[in-house]
């Protein structure tokens, strides 16, 4: 499933694309970021994610 929301931050637009997905029966929680907004959220076990870019890559530092 595939949410798109627009968020009005200090007179620009910011858009939020959530994609939801459950595998394995993983289970999904909401955490309230402010009265008005909500971010769902999904474990992901330690070890198992890497965030970032090559080194060979232009700009990596």
């Amino acid at each position: 499933m595939n949410n798109h929301n627009k968020l009005k931050l200090k007179g620009s637009y910011f858009y939020v694309f959530l994609l939801t997905f459950v595998a394995f029966g993983q289970e999904i929680y909401t955490e309230r970021i402010s009265n008005n907004y909500e971010m769902d959220m999904v474990f992901i076990k330690g070890g198992s994610f890497l965030m970032g870019s090559p080194k060979s890559e232009k700009g990596h530092f």
